[in-house]
């Protein structure tokens, strides 16, 4: 395959030909126009959904795999924001020993099920336990007409949103925005609602330098891992791009909370590795702690932020992306800091000529 430098055009889209035999980029760049869309789509849903949250003891979140990651995205924010718990749930985990994540007693439960094609084995068979127990089921996925659909007793409809590539991208990142905007009326926090289209649009208009500076960083080193780090609000975030770059590139990947990286798991780090942290504004130098011993180890350092005061830190990262929004509340940069692990992921893969659209050893449908 020819030089990335090659397959990207003036306007940062991949040549006529790659994009033909790599459908998953339109699919990320569509991004942009989808964050629209899903505002448009919660508005829509948001009477429905308000009524039968009314009253709840607990709101669980399920899912596999990526879905799986949308479920710890909305765990952290929805605990961040209200004073009653939510659980993520892994459906697999769950068939195993239901009763360690959902006492059989409890009563008023509400369970956002996620899964994009609406027929993952494991979650069909974790609902079927949830049905049993009699617990208030939301699904989201982009078949409307699969198992998971028909057995729900409220239906988010997100066809609109349907990839071909089996690597799933503006799926995630759109039920993160759904949920977020969910989130914030529930909380009494409109005024950021009013202001999040306006987010994704600034966010989009630099989608062309994203991918030339992230093609040009991967172009660089020949990295054997790539190790994503987030706190807070970005754990989740960090764990998604792991998955997505292993998917896409058939990279080695890990993910770790930020600081706790420090503990034993940085041994095998040197300098044939890109870290890539999403920063938190919250006890930023902390975070640096670990950048400082990153570099310390020989590994290149990528850092994600939103108008994040470096200052000194400059010296402990080699590259720097600064979405410059200013979001008021950080928990939307979940939505925003998945760009970057699709692009590294996207862009290992062309170099490594791997159609990231078709990972090995997987399939559309996970069936058990």
């Amino acid at each position: 395959m020819a030089n990335i430098d090659i397959c990207i055009n003036k306007e940062g889209l991949v040549s006529d030909i790659k994009r033909k035999e790599y459908v998953i980029f339109g699919e990320i760049k569509s991004q942009g126009e989808k964050w629209i869309s899903t505002f448009e789509k919660y508005q829509k849903e948001e009477t429905n959904l308000l009524q039968n949250l009314k009253e709840y003891s607990v709101i669980y979140f399920l899912g596999s795999g990526s879905s799986y990651n949308n479920a710890l995205m909305a765990e952290f924010a929805n605990n961040k924001l209200f004073e009653k718990r939510s659980y993520a749930i892994n459906s697999s985990e769950y068939l195993f020993n239901p009763d360690a994540f959902i006492k059989p007693g409890d009563k008023n439960n509400k369970v956002f099920v996620i899964s994009r094609t609406g027929e993952t084995s494991d979650t069909i068979l974790a609902m079927g336990i949830l049905k049993k127990l009699d617990f208030f089921l939301i699904s989201l996925t982009t078949f409307p007409e699969s198992s998971i659909s028909r057995n729900s007793n409220v239906l988010i409809n997100l066809q609109d949103y349907k990839e071909q590539s089996i690597t799933s991208n503006r799926v995630v990142s759109s039920i993160t925005l759904f949920l977020l905007c969910l989130f914030f009326k529930l909380s009494g926090r409109e005024a950021i609602l009013k202001k999040i289209n306006d987010y994704s649009i600034n966010f989009f208009t630099r989608f062309d330098d994203y991918c030339m500076n992230i093609s040009t960083i991967i172009n660089s080193s020949d990295f054997n891992k790539f190790v994503f780090l987030g706190t807070g609000p970005f754990h989740s975030i960090a764990r998604e791009a792991s998955l997505k770059t292993r998917e896409m590139s058939i990279t080695d990947t890990e993910f770790w909370p930020t600081l706790e990286y420090r503990q034993g798991y940085m041994t095998n780090v040197d300098e044939n590795d890109l870290a890539i942290v999403f920063l938190s504004k919250i006890n930023i130098d902390f975070q640096f702690k670990t950048c400082m011993e990153l570099k310390r180890a020989g590994a290149k350092v990528l850092v994600v932020n939103d108008r994040a005061v470096l200052g000194d830190y400059k010296k402990f990262y080699d590259y720097e992306f600064n979405v410059d929004l200013g979001v008021e509340d950080e928990l939307l940069c979940q939505v925003y800091y998945q760009l970057f692990g699709q692009l590294i992921g996207y862009y290992q893969a062309l170099k490594k000529n791997i159609d990231p659209s078709n990972p090995k050893n997987l399939d559309y449908v996970v069936r058990i």
